[in-house]
């Protein structure tokens, strides 16, 4: 008999944290996003489409469209069929999608969920806007947990594509390569502890929108992650603070330890009893020493034996032996006037491995000196056509402007938190972010060719 986790553990959950022997186990609650106030924890999973029904066998409804589309969605052992439809019928824009809610594999009386569909840059693109989010229920072994979720659809009319005189490209790369099918998590669990005099909140997101809320970070080998020396880390979200506000910055990539200041715990998710366990790690442990101070930091050790998520650590972290390189942080800076500033960055495939072994320790370098450059990524550049070619709107391109840090890491943010700085000039578009740098190109010989400014995002 399947049974409700979130509806059984009510009685509990309201109870916060019981102190373990040197640790502590949470109660977490079932939370949507749409109850919280202020920050919302998300996620995604990418829904590949074929032209064809998946395997097995199905109930479908009554289709429109002369080309529908079929995904297949995945919440921790359920599966659900998802269908996308053109009301208007024939080759009409996708705005309509049906969605095997209690995965029985018959669709023949599931109600459409039915969007606007919505173009722009001159039609050339669309997207679906739907307004309810959708409630569901799946299983992980015997247990039953709601969930809720989002859908998002877009894509390019094919139409658009510039191909040379001559070449045709097959529906099925239109199907898998220009219509995108996301599904968005809009739900939580939320738990809170005291440790010393502080109290804390904890959410926990589910950040592949899988259902499991427990998946630790990873890079998996995407072909995509080779243009350039992005990392892309998948796994859930921790979001940690003490402060009465929880913000997106108090978002931690998942880890199997949690280094609290000077404590560091093992941590254990487990949404069948509807808690987190914080158990106190002792042994074998070795200093790392950390260049800068950050408010927040995720490591990983190779092959992700260990990933550490670190909440105000100061100088120096205690952490079980192995090479360790750095994913993200965050670091908090005074300006002369008294402004305060968060830094946020990501590592980058050029961030190095360093080894902790024995007692001597080892240092993590990052942060400052950072250092700014300009380019043209090199599959922009091959993609620019000869000068004189009469695709004058093709010879555009795009400049990256980037600063790195001392191991290679990447800036993603910088946003003032409090204070008016009186010798730093701000953005009109982002008031709490620094003026975009501007750039300026010449010719070798010294012609000015352009001047601007960068964007933001």
């Amino acid at each position: 008999m399947k049974r409700h986790i979130a509806s059984t553990c009510v009685g509990i959950l309201l109870s916060g944290a019981t102190a373990l022997a040197g640790g502590q186990e949470l109660s977490i609650e079932y939370t949507v996003n749409s109850d919280l106030e202020g920050l919302t924890p998300y996620g995604s999973q990418f829904i590949s489409l074929e032209s064809k029904t998946p395997p097995g066998e199905w109930k479908l409804p009554e289709i429109a469209s002369e080309r529908p589309l079929y995904g297949l969605a995945k919440l921790g052992d359920s599966e659900f069929l998802i269908i996308l439809d053109a009301s208007a019928g024939g080759s009409a824009g996708y705005d309509r999608v049906y969605l095997d809610r209690n995965h029985d594999r018959d669709l023949s009386g599931e109600a459409p969920i039915t969007g606007k569909l919505l173009h722009f840059d001159d039609d050339a693109y669309f997207f679906i806007e739907f307004e309810d989010s959708l409630h569901l229920e799946y299983e992980i072994g015997e247990a039953s947990f709601p969930y809720v979720l989002s859908i998002q659809v877009s894509g390019m009319d094919k139409k658009e594509l510039d191909l040379p005189d001559g070449v045709e490209l097959p529906d099925e790369f239109y199907d898998q390569s220009m219509v995108t099918l996301f599904l968005t998590s809009e739900c939580c669990y939320a738990g809170k502890f005291e440790r010393g005099d502080r109290k804390y909140r904890v959410l926990l997101g589910d950040g592949n929108c899988d259902g499991t809320f427990d998946g630790q970070v990873s890079i998996p080998d995407h072909e995509w992650s080779t243009v350039d020396d992005t990392l892309y880390p998948e796994g859930d979200h921790l979001y940690l603070t003490h402060k009465k506000k929880m913000i997106p910055a108090d978002r931690l990539l998942l880890g199997d330890h949690l280094l609290l200041g000077e404590e560091l715990f093992t941590i254990d998710v487990n949404i069948r009893e509807a808690k987190l366990t914080m158990s106190e790690a002792t042994e074998g442990l070795l200093p790392m020493k950390l260049s800068h101070a950050p408010d927040r930091l995720v490591a990983h050790s190779k092959d992700f034996e260990h990933s550490i998520m670190m909440y105000e650590p100061g100088t120096e972290a205690r952490v079980p032996a192995g090479e360790y390189r750095l994913l993200t942080y965050s670091i908090l800076g005074e300006g002369k006037d008294g402004d305060v500033w968060r830094l946020e960055a990501e590592a980058t495939g050029d961030s190095p491995f360093v080894s902790l072994k024995g007692e001597a320790g080892a240092q993590l370098e990052f942060g400052e000196p950072f250092t700014a450059s300009a380019d043209v990524a090199e599959w922009a550049r091959d993609s620019v056509p000869e000068e004189g070619s009469a695709d004058k709107d093709r010879r555009k391109t795009s400049i990256d402007f980037r600063v790195r840090g001392s191991a290679g890491e990447e800036v993603s943010g910088l946003t003032l938190l409090s204070g008016k700085p009186k010798m730093i000039m701000m953005s009109r578009e982002e008031p709490r972010q620094p003026l975009e740098p501007s750039y300026t190109i010449f010719k070798p010989d010294g012609e000015q060719l352009k001047k601007g400014s960068f964007e933001y995002g």
